[in-house]
């Protein structure tokens, strides 16, 4: 047993030692021909960043090694590259502070570092970087606040730093502000300063802003994404907030309340709203689903009463519906049109993914997964939601439903999980379920059901073992138990799974 563990180490270092040869030389031929532009991002590179190699590259202008596996502090040697204007290590494993000898990029119009394990403060001399348009310093473990040096860097649109563990005051500048999960503040009170530009995208979750959903907002017509979930924001959702043509909203765990302005729903070109966990009342607009572009709506846990309108389980263009923990019955016959819903798949929804993952970038990032458990091995496991893929799910589970189980849900060929269980169903289960090859669990319990079910899916599933990762699912509607939800789309894979004990 230790001769493999010893033989698999030397293997590794073997391996690591090849790569780190390999960069070396590589940056060496480079050189040699005088490389303006080198792209060495997603090759499994592993190991310390080249000490010396880099000496020679006074011509490069982009160089990007992100996503590899590089460990240490970037070298010294790097920052002598002056004419650099875009340099990335996103998503590598480095470490160590941003040195002040940053400040000697002068050229330099883009500096991704995010996603790394950078600590200390951010330094003054990024000040000096005149010429940047995007620093992305997410996810790492920087302190400190934001320096008043930046205010310098007057091209600045895209400042990403959300995810560290800075505090202090939120500059009043940029296009493009990605702040959250810090412990930043508008000075203390609230969001009452006017920007100096015009956002595109506005993310602020976490910040502990209070107060209103501020009035600069109705002004900013080139937002596109809007983040202010968890923090303390009051009062009612403005009518002008709709005017404004916002793609994508996240407000959820706020303390806003009142109805909802029937002309959120006639926006043009909204397509994710999560209003989540609030204080919200009435009962919902009958304009709820008519927006053809709205893909996902997230109501779950206000306080909405009366009947759900039929606009809303009619838009066969929905992704997922999440009406959950609310007063709204869900009562009479299942309606026909779940089975005409579109197939992410399909040709001519393709438009719109293309769109939603390149301004979305990682949307589980916004959605609450962490109460999406699952029970493998007699322990509680909780979601990796950086490995989950978008499917089909209907959970209609607890409500008042009666009649017969519509034959036309046989057509959503690609359903996952389909639960009607605890429900005052009757009659027989249509065969047309049986059509449903991909289907992995079927709920009907607590039901007045008639006949056999149909016949089980092709699906094979491995048995439980000591070492296979085999699990069954307590899904609770994203972390819902009782409730509504139409065509979910996550999918839950085996070994995709953190063990929490």
């Amino acid at each position: 047993m230790k001769q493999a563990v010893v033989n698999g180490l030397e293997s590794y270092v073997a391996t690591t030692t090849r790569m780190i040869i390999f960069l070396k030389r590589l940056l060496l031929l480079a050189s040699i021909l005088s490389v303006e532009f080198l792209d060495l991002s997603d090759n499994s590179i592993e190991g310390a960043l080249p000490r010396t190699e880099f000496a020679n590259f006074s011509r490069l202008v982009h160089l990007d090694l992100s996503k590899n596996e590089l460990t240490g502090a970037i070298t010294q040697e790097l920052f002598k590259l002056t004419s650099l204007r875009y340099l990335a290590f996103y998503g590598d494993s480095l470490q160590g502070r941003l040195p002040a000898e940053i400040g000697n990029f002068t050229n330099l119009r883009a500096l991704t570092l995010g996603n790394n394990k950078i600590g200390g403060k951010i330094t003054l001399e990024i000040g000096n970087l005149r010429k940047m348009k995007t620093l992305v310093l997410s996810n790492n473990n920087i302190t400190g606040g934001i320096p008043g040096s930046m205010q310098k860097l007057s091209k600045l649109e895209i400042l990403q730093v959300d995810h560290n563990q800075l505090s202090g005051p939120i500059p009043k500048y940029m296009k493009n502000l990605s702040l959250g999960g810090n412990k930043l503040t508008w000075n203390g009170h609230g969001m009452k300063f006017v920007p100096k530009s015009i956002l595109s995208r506005l993310s602020l979750s976490s910040c502990n802003i209070s107060g209103s959903i501020p009035s600069w907002l109705s002004n900013q017509t080139g937002l596109y994404f809007l983040d202010l979930s968890d923090n303390r924001l009051e009062g009612n959702l403005p009518v002008w907030l709709a005017k404004i043509n916002i793609t994508i909203m996240f407000l959820s765990d706020n303390k806003l309340k009142g109805s909802l302005p029937p002309e959120m729903f006639q926006n043009s070109r909204l397509s994710v709203l999560d209003l989540s966990r609030n204080n919200f009342h009435g009962e919902l607009p009958k304009s709820v689903g008519e927006a053809r572009s709205s893909r996902i709506l997230m109501l779950a846990d206000n306080s909405f009463a009366g009947r759900v309108p039929p606009s809303a389980l009619n838009n066969t263009n929905m992704l997922l519906l999440d009406l959950s923990k609310n007063s709204l019955p869900v009562r009479g016959d299942i309606p026909s049109s779940l089975g005409r819903i579109h197939d992410p798949d399909q040709q001519d929804d393709e438009t719109f993914f293309g769109v939603f993952d390149q301004k979305v970038g990682n949307l589980l990032r916004h959605c609450q997964c962490e109460n999406l458990l699952v029970n493998w091995k007699k322990s509680e496991q909780i979601l990796n939601s950086q490995q989950v893929e978008l499917y089909s799910l209907i959970d209609l589970s607890n409500n008042y439903l009666s009649g017969q189980i519509p034959p036309i849900l046989g057509n959503l060929t690609d359903l996952i999980s389909l639960n009607l269980s605890c429900n005052t169903l009757s009659g027989e289960i249509p065969g047309t379920l049986g059509d449903l090859k991909n289907l992995e669990i079927l709920d009907l319990s607590h039901n007045d059901l008639s006949a056999p079910a149909p016949p089980p899916s092709t699906f094979e599933r491995p048995e439980p073992g000591n070492d296979e990762q085999y699990f069954s699912w307590t899904f609770a509607g994203i972390g819902y138990p009782i409730g509504l939800i139409l065509t979910v789309g996550f999918a839950y894979t085996i070994g995709l799974f953190n063990d929490t004990q």
